[in-house]
């Protein structure tokens, strides 16, 4: 759970001024909102079951088949309107300014990874280049 990895860092929690009424807060409506995702979660995958058994069972109907994708569908949505509610938790929760921080410090580590998925690309283009090289060599030598 992202929310509480982020309350169990005391940096964060330092960094953001969290008082001990907020953390409190936060993780007790997050810990049955985490309880509510496992759930969901786990009725997501055995629907997604059940679609896949209609899908490669000889006779299924199309209107079983629809009333199988309506039902993921509905567990989707379920839980794109949990993680919305996980969302509207932390701004419910946190001053103007404690959010401002949060964005600021998303977006940093954002832009970090982004930098780091281009760097490990960078690198394995040029891995391969590297290893292109190697081959004209080895035909070289023949």
């Amino acid at each position: 759970d992202r929310l509480g990895r982020i309350l169990d860092n005391p940096k964060v929690v330092e960094n953001l001024g969290l008082s001990d009424e907020q953390i409190k807060t936060l993780k007790d409506k997050g810990f049955e909102l985490q309880k509510e995702q496992i759930r969901l979660e786990s009725e997501m995958k055995l629907a997604a079951m059940e679609q896949a058994k209609l899908m490669t069972t000889d006779g299924t109907s199309e209107n079983d088949l629809m009333k199988a994708v309506e039902k993921t569908g509905e567990i989707r949505t379920k839980i794109a309107k949990l993680h919305v509610r996980q969302i509207m938790l932390v701004k419910s929760t946190l001053t103007a300014e404690q959010l401002a921080k949060v964005k600021t410090s998303f977006k940093e580590h954002i832009d970090r990874k982004r930098g780091e998925g281009w760097k490990g690309a960078e690198r394995r283009r040029s891995k391969m280049r590297d290893d292109d090289e190697d081959d004209d060599d080895e035909k070289d030598d023949d």
